[in-house]
């Protein structure tokens, strides 16, 4: 019996041409947030993670309650921006309630304007500092705590170059990986 915080790490029988899927990370976001979490998006992708975006999964016709409920109960983790957009939206707050009740890792990146306020099930709890100014140390806080989400056999590479994929969130810049 596989214990469902695994889920996402079920091993299947090496079969000709199959590739195992890396571990999924959900990112949950405000809709207002479009730029950063695009770039979050990258930095997940570099560390060889899959980033799972709800606007990106169209299934039309499917109730999007139940295709964010089961995306969460398929990933490894919940990572979560919170702006003040982020932090007073419903939908994001229901995501970080529906990843901790299901047992899932849940990283919080937290604007300074929202570390003010409690952070609700996510109090107590510790965040990366989330600042638009400096992408190379949140990039760098997050490339730390992504790394133990990866398979020990995904290993970003040394140096690896990330960008913006916006110029207004931010030109790019060069942040260095452990190697």
């Amino acid at each position: 019996m596989v214990d469902s915080n695994y889920q996402a790490f079920t091993l299947r029988p090496a079969q000709p041409g199959y590739v195992p899927l890396p571990p999924q990370v959900f990112l949950s976001h405000s809709s207002a947030d479009a730029d950063p979490v695009e770039w979050i998006a990258a930095q997940v992708q570099a560390v060889g993670l899959h980033p799972y975006l709800a606007e990106r999964d169209i299934q039309p016709g499917r109730p999007i309650a139940d295709k964010v409920r089961e995306a969460i109960a398929g990933s490894a983790t919940l990572l979560v921006l919170l702006t003040d957009s982020g932090d007073s939206s419903r939908y994001v707050q229901q995501e970080i309630g529906a990843a901790v009740q299901s047992g899932r890792r849940v990283i919080a990146l937290v604007e300074h304007m929202v570390v003010q306020e409690p952070l609700a099930m996510l109090d107590g709890i510790e965040h990366i500092q989330f600042d638009r100014g400096d992408l190379a140390t949140v990039s760098a806080s997050l490339t730390t705590a992504l790394l133990g989400i990866a398979s020990p056999r995904v290993q970003p590479l040394a140096g690896a170059y990330v960008s913006s994929p916006r110029p207004a969130l931010a030109a790019s810049f060069h942040a260095e990986l452990p190697s």
